[in-house]
Protein backbone atom coordinates (compact mmCIF):
# COMPACT_ATOMS: atom_id res chain seq x y z
CA UNK A 1 0.00 0.00 0.00
CA UNK A 2 2.94 2.13 -0.79
CA UNK A 3 0.81 4.82 -3.95
CA UNK A 4 1.99 7.89 -4.03
CA UNK A 5 -0.49 10.76 -4.09
CA UNK A 6 -0.84 12.41 -7.17
CA UNK A 7 -3.16 14.79 -6.47
CA UNK A 8 -0.19 16.54 -4.13
CA UNK A 9 1.39 19.17 -5.37
CA UNK A 10 5.57 18.96 -5.13
CA UNK A 11 6.37 21.56 -3.13
CA UNK A 12 9.81 22.17 -5.20
CA UNK A 13 7.46 22.37 -7.93
CA UNK A 14 7.28 26.36 -9.66
CA UNK A 15 4.72 27.98 -11.60
CA UNK A 16 4.83 30.43 -14.75
CA UNK A 17 2.02 33.29 -14.28
CA UNK A 18 1.15 36.22 -16.66
CA UNK A 19 -0.49 39.19 -16.22
CA UNK A 20 -2.27 41.61 -18.11
CA UNK A 21 -4.22 45.00 -17.35
CA UNK A 22 -5.19 48.66 -17.67
CA UNK A 23 -4.15 51.05 -15.43
CA UNK A 24 -5.30 54.89 -15.09
CA UNK A 25 -4.28 57.98 -13.29
CA UNK A 26 -7.04 60.23 -11.21
CA UNK A 27 -6.14 64.16 -9.95
CA UNK A 28 -8.03 64.06 -6.91
CA UNK A 29 -7.17 67.28 -5.38
CA UNK A 30 -4.04 69.50 -5.05
CA UNK A 31 -1.16 66.91 -5.52
CA UNK A 32 -3.47 63.79 -4.59
CA UNK A 33 -3.60 60.78 -6.89
CA UNK A 34 -4.84 57.72 -7.43
CA UNK A 35 -3.68 55.33 -9.86
CA UNK A 36 -6.30 52.51 -10.30
CA UNK A 37 -5.67 49.43 -12.11
CA UNK A 38 -7.67 46.38 -13.01
CA UNK A 39 -5.50 43.09 -14.16
CA UNK A 40 -6.47 39.59 -14.88
CA UNK A 41 -3.66 36.75 -14.41
CA UNK A 42 -3.37 32.95 -15.36
CA UNK A 43 -1.57 30.03 -14.54
CA UNK A 44 0.88 28.84 -17.71
CA UNK A 45 1.97 25.61 -16.22
CA UNK A 46 0.62 23.08 -13.47
CA UNK A 47 -0.29 22.62 -10.93
CA UNK A 48 -1.84 25.69 -11.25
CA UNK A 49 -2.80 25.72 -14.78
CA UNK A 50 -4.50 21.84 -14.54
CA UNK A 51 -6.63 23.59 -11.49
CA UNK A 52 -8.07 26.62 -13.56
CA UNK A 53 -5.91 29.00 -11.01
CA UNK A 54 -7.14 32.36 -12.59
CA UNK A 55 -6.91 36.08 -10.48
CA UNK A 56 -8.67 39.23 -11.43
CA UNK A 57 -7.48 42.25 -8.94
CA UNK A 58 -8.38 45.25 -8.36
CA UNK A 59 -6.10 47.66 -6.74
CA UNK A 60 -6.52 51.65 -6.35
CA UNK A 61 -3.18 53.05 -4.60
CA UNK A 62 -3.19 56.72 -3.55
CA UNK A 63 0.03 59.02 -4.57
CA UNK A 64 0.12 62.02 -2.53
Amino acid sequence: MNEAKTDIPDANQGTLMVAIGPRAHFAIGRGLFLRSGISYTGALDNPLSAASYNVLQVDVPGAF
